[in-house]
Formats: C-alpha cells, sequence, structure tokens
C-alpha cells in the first residue's frame, strides 16, 4: 500500500514539474556559449562604452573561436577591436560600419594544448550616433554552422560547437543636460 501511495505522489509531482520544464528554454552548461556584456546600457549620443565579448567552453576545449557580431549602423559606429588574451594568436579583426558587423578570430598554435575555460574573448568600443530605444547587439549565429559565430574543436575538422551566442540590449539617450548635471555634481565631489 505505501509503494502504491508513494507512486501516486510521484507521478503527480513528475505531472506538475515535466511541463513547465518543457515550457523552458533549454541550454547545455556543457557546450560552448558566447554572451556579449556592458557595464553601460545606457548611453548617451557620442558617449564611447565597451561591450565585452565572453566566451565559456562549458566541457568541451577549443582550438579556434570566430565571433561575428552585428549591429545597427544607423545608431553605432564600432571604433575599436580589443583582442582579449585567451589565445596564443588573435588572427584577424575587422570593422565594418557600412554593414554593422565586427569580426574577431582567434586559434592556438599548433601543437599548444586546447583552450577549456571562460573569460573575456574580446572588446568592441562603440560610438552611439543617435538616440533611440532598446537595440540588439548580438552575434550572427547559426547553430552547428561554421560560418558566422562559432567555437572549433580542432584546427582542420571545423565543427562547430557552439551551443548559443546571447546578445545585449542597449539605449541610447539623448539627455544632454543629464551630461551637464552629472559632470556639475562630479566638480562638487
Amino acid at each position: 500500500m505505501a509503494i502504491k501511495k508513494a507512486f501516486k505522489y510521484f507521478a503527480i509531482g513528475l505531472g506538475l514539474i515535466l511541463p513547465a520544464l518543457a515550457a523552458a528554454p533549454v541550454y547545455s552548461q556543457n557546450k560552448p556559449s558566447l554572451s556579449l556584456a556592458t557595464t553601460n546600457p545606457q548611453p548617451h549620443v557620442g558617449e564611447i562604452f565597451t561591450v565585452n565579448i565572453l566566451l565559456q567552453t562549458g566541457s568541451f576545449e577549443a582550438s579556434a573561436v570566430d565571433a561575428v557580431i552585428v549591429f545597427n549602423p544607423q545608431q553605432f559606429e564600432a571604433q575599436e577591436i580589443i583582442p582579449g588574451q585567451l589565445f596564443a594568436n588573435y588572427l584577424f579583426h575587422q570593422i565594418d560600419n557600412q554593414k554593422g558587423q565586427a569580426v574577431i578570430s582567434a586559434a592556438i598554435n599548433p601543437g599548444e594544448p586546447l583552450f577549456k575555460g571562460q573569460g573575456v574573448f574580446g572588446q568592441i568600443v562603440f560610438k552611439p550616433l543617435r538616440s533611440g530605444g532598446p537595440t540588439q547587439i548580438s552575434f550572427n549565429f547559426t547553430p552547428g554552422s561554421a560560418n558566422g559565430s562559432n567555437v572549433a574543436s580542432t584546427l582542420f575538422l571545423r565543427q562547430d560547437l557552439l551551443d548559443r551566442g546571447e546578445g545585449v540590449t542597449i539605449a541610447v539617450t539623448d539627455s544632454w543636460w543629464r551630461s551637464l548635471l552629472n559632470k556639475l555634481l562630479n566638480l562638487f565631489n
């Protein structure tokens, strides 16, 4: 009797939990991911801000990474790409403000151990050109494709391991008076 009662409670609990789990997006904790982060999600027009490109390899090891970041060229101008220090060779970085794209690529040296861990893969310095509501800066990413953003496990077999690419939302404000007020307040501090 006790076994039937325990099974009944188990089935009821499972019936409550499974639908909630099915509705939630599932990301693998074990597969690599790229994400963007900034300490200034609400810059003013003309105020330079930096976006960090964060790499996390999960339980995998990476031999090479390509990060292709896309942004609205009407609202932002990418000014500089600063390579990180996770890889020995940052092979390529390029800004195309006409397209609204910044690319940074890195790889290990042949014979070196693969990279496993997390850290700042690189940074992009942006200048807001005009105010506007929330705008996404994100990755050009298709799961399983070596085109666009990807994380490779070997130099020669370009299998993409990247599980997800998470962008960042920026809302540019045009409040010149707030900047002036902050500068005045800083004079008195």
